[in-house]
């Protein structure tokens, strides 16, 4: 068992032999004994706490604005889906989850769907502007050594 000082938006990634796991520490209560744990898990995996499962929500990615974005990212290259998109999907699965327990009223859940929304717009148009960004630099490159040679 090993025990870590840690606080709220600490992450830890443990590395195995078939995947790795990060877990993000969305929220600690002290009164309550409490800590939210965002786990992403790989494929076929199971997650257990000294040998008891618990329980897990389903795997965020796969539904609602998260899988939208899984989607998009198939246009993207990928040195903008690594440096750009992955560390913003990241960070927005983690917001995700912890908007989505945190915030369970009616009208909070309506109000996370519009942020999000306009979160996920303007990672969008980052990603596409730097993608013909470096597409227009690229033939500009090759149109100007065509023309007046190295």
């Amino acid at each position: 068992m090993h025990e870590f000082d840690c606080l709220e938006g600490d992450s830890i990634v443990c590395d195995t032999e078939n995947g790795s796991v990060s877990i993000t520490i969305l929220e600690t209560d002290a009164s309550k004994e409490e800590i939210w744990l965002a786990i992403d898990v790989p494929p076929g995996f199971t997650i257990s706490i000294d040998g008891e499962e618990i329980e897990t929500w389903g795997n965020p990615t796969c539904s609602g604005l998260p899988k939208l974005w899984l989607m998009f990212s198939l246009i993207l290259s990928g040195r903008t889906k690594r440096e750009i998109f992955m560390p913003s999907f990241n960070e927005f699965v983690e917001d995700y989850l912890y908007a989505q327990n945190k915030f369970r009223g009616k009208w909070e859940q309506r109000w996370t769907r519009v942020a999000f929304t306009c979160r996920s717009l303007s990672i969008v148009f980052v990603c596409l502007r730097i993608q013909l960004w470096g597409s227009v630099l690229l033939v500009s490159r090759i149109l100007w050594r065509k023309l007046f040679g190295e």
